[in-house]
C-alpha cells in the first residue's frame, strides 16, 4: 500500500487522503482552524504528533505507537466515520485533545487484540451514531460530561474495560458514566462537599449479582471501583429499561444498594418510587464504600445485610431484613434512630449491634428473629397492646382473613380493604410500631373501604379488623 507522509496543513481547505495517512517519527501533522483532513484508509503514527485546530475525519483504523499523539493545545474535532467497524490500536495511549466524535453505526473498538492500550479523552466525547467498544481496555475521560448518548450510542463495557472519571467533592457535580453492555445503562456519581475527590471506574454487566437470585431486582449490575479507598460520600444513580426488570420487581418501591461479595451481603438505601417513564432511574445516598451496585424492590431479602450511614429521623420508620445476618452498623460507620424514629430489624439467624449504633430517648427499635420479612403481607410483626387485648378481640378467624384483601401494599397515601363483594360491618383499628392505636374507622356494610393514611409517618402499621367477636390482623407499609 502506498504511504503518504503529510507534514503540515496550514491553509483553509479540505485534504482527502485516500491511501493510509502515516505520520513518521518526528513528523507533525498540523490542521489549522477551518481546515479538514479526510483519512479514507485510516491513520498510523509511529512517534509522530497531531496538532489539530480544525477537523479530521478518519474512516479507517487509528494505529498509534506514539506516547501522546495529540498536542495538548488541540481544540479541533476528530471524527470516527467509517462505513465498517473501526479500531483504535497500537501500543500507546492516543491522548485525545479537542472533541472526539463517534459516527459509525458499526462501532469503534479499542482493539480486542493484545496490541492495544487504555485510551484517554481529555476534553469532549460526542456520540453521533454507534458505540465505543472498550473490550479489555479502559476509557479515561475528563471533566466534560459526554453528549449524544442513546440506546445505540454509548461506551460498551462488553468485557473488563471500564469508563474512568474523576468525581469532585463539591456536592453538586453529577458525573455521567455513559456505559452499557447490550443496552444503555448509564450511571451518575455525585460526591458530597465533605467527601474526598477520587477517581472511579465503572462498567455494566447484563445480570443481577450472581448470588442474588431474586425476581425482585433489575437484571443489571454496575461494577464500581475507586482509586483510593475511603473518603467517598456518594449519591449513586443508575438507569435501566423496563425490559430489564425481572418478573416481580416493583419500581414504585425500589432502592439502590451495593455488594462486595457478588450479592450475598448488601447495603441498601431508602426504597422510594423510581423516576422517569422509561428509561427509569433510582438514587441511593450516602455510600461511603463502593462495590457492585444493584436495584431491588422492598420485597427483596438478601442473605446478609449491613446497615450503615443511616439516620432515622423523627416521624420516620425503616424496616431492615435478611435471611441470615444483619450487622448494625458496618465498620467505622454509624446508625442513629432519633427521637420519634422507628426501626425494625428482622433476620432469620443473627442480628449484630456494634459500636456506632445509637437509639435516642423516645425512639423505637424492634429487633427479632423471624422469617416474616418487611415486605411480607403475613401476620403482624408487632405485639398488640394490652388496651386492644382487653377488648372483645377474643379469637382469630382464618375464614374471615381469607375473605379480606388489603391493597395496594406498600402504599404512599391510601389503602383499600376489599371484602370480596360481601357487605361487611366491622370495627377497624390501625396500630403503629409500638402497638398504639393511631386511627380508627368503622364499616357500615360496604364492599370496599378506603383508608387514608397520608397524614401518618412512613412505617409499618397493623390493621386490626373486628366483626362479630372475631378478628383478623393484616399489615400495611406506608412509604
Amino acid at each position: 500500500m502506498k504511504k503518504i507522509i503529510l507534514i503540515i496543513i496550514s491553509f483553509l481547505f479540505m485534504v482527502g487522503v485516500y491511501a493510509q495517512l502515516k505520520i513518521e517519527s518526528g513528523a507533525n501533522l498540523v490542521v489549522s482552524s477551518g481546515a479538514t483532513v479526510v483519512a479514507s484508509n485510516g491513520i498510523t503514527s509511529d512517534d509522530g504528533t497531531i496538532d489539530n485546530d480544525g477537523t479530521i475525519e478518519n474512516k479507517g483504523d487509528l494505529v498509534n505507537n506514539t506516547s501522546g499523539l495529540f498536542a495538548s493545545t488541540s481544540t479541533g474535532t476528530f471524527t470516527f466515520s467509517g462505513s465498517s467497524a473501526q479500531e483504535i490500536t497500537g501500543n500507546m495511549n492516543v491522548g485525545f485533545y479537542g472533541t472526539v466524535r463517534i459516527n459509525n453505526s458499526n462501532g469503534v473498538a479499542i482493539t480486542s487484540t493484545s496490541n492495544g492500550y487504555d485510551q484517554t479523552i481529555f476534553d469532549s466525547l460526542v456520540f453521533m451514531n454507534g458505540k465505543l467498544i472498550l473490550n479489555e481496555y479502559d476509557l479515561i475521560m475528563g471533566l466534560n460530561n459526554p453528549a449524544g448518548m442513546s440506546s445505540t450510542s454509548y461506551a460498551q463495557t462488553n468485557s473488563t474495560g471500564t469508563v474512568q472519571r474523576t468525581v469532585p467533592a463539591d456536592g453538586a457535580s453529577n458525573i455521567m458514566f455513559p456505559v452499557g453492555n447490550s443496552s444503555y445503562n448509564p450511571l451518575i456519581l455525585q460526591n458530597a462537599a465533605t467527601a474526598t475527590a477520587d477517581v472511579y471506574n465503572v462498567r455494566v454487566a447484563d445480570n443481577e449479582p450472581s448470588n442474588s437470585g431474586s425476581a425482585h431486582m433489575v437484571d443489571r449490575s454496575w461494577v464500581v471501583t475507586e482509586l483510593v479507598a475511603d473518603g467517598s460520600e456518594l449519591t449513586v444513580t443508575p438507569q435501566w429499561n423496563s425490559g430489564e426488570e425481572l418478573a416481580s420487581f416493583d419500581r414504585t418501591n425500589s432502592g439502590v444498594g451495593y455488594t462486595s461479595d457478588a450479592g450475598t451481603t448488601y447495603n441498601w438505601k431508602d426504597y422510594v418510587a423510581a423516576s422517569g417513564s422509561g428509561p427509569y432511574t433510582q438514587s441511593g445516598t450516602v455510600f461511603t464504600t463502593v462495590g457492585t451496585f444493584a436495584v431491588s424492590d422492598y420485597d427483596f431479602v438478601s442473605t446478609n445485610l449491613i446497615v450503615d450511614d443511616e439516620t432515622i429521623a423523627n416521624t420516620e420508620s425503616d424496616c431492615f431484613n435478611a435471611s441470615n445476618t444483619i450487622t448494625v452498623p458496618g465498620t467505622e460507620t454509624s446508625v442513629t434512630v432519633q427521637t420519634g424514629g422507628q426501626a425494625e430489624f428482622i433476620a432469620a439467624n443473627n442480628i449484630i449491634f456494634k459500636p456506632g449504633f445509637v437509639a435516642q430517648n423516645d425512639s423505637y427499635v424492634h429487633a427479632y428473629i423471624s422469617t416474616t420479612y418487611c415486605g411480607s403481607l403475613a401476620a403482624p410483626l408487632v405485639a398488640v397492646t394490652e388496651e386492644v387485648e382487653e377488648g372483645p378481640l377474643a379469637s382469630f378467624d382464618d375464614e374471615l382473613e381469607d375473605n379480606i384483601m388489603l391493597y395496594p401494599n406498600p402504599t404512599l397515601d391510601r389503602f383499600k380493604l376489599d371484602f370480596m363483594g360481601e357487605p361487611f360491618v366491622a370495627d377497624i383499628m390501625l396500630l403503629n410500631f409500638q402497638g398504639k392505636p393511631v386511627m380508627e374507622a368503622k364499616t357500615m356494610g360496604e364492599n370496599i373501604v378506603e383508608i387514608d393514611i397520608s397524614t401518618l409517618p412512613r412505617g409499618v402499621y397493623v390493621v386490626v379488623i373486628k366483626s362479630n367477636e372475631e378478628f383478623v390482623t393484616k399489615r400495611v407499609v406506608k412509604n
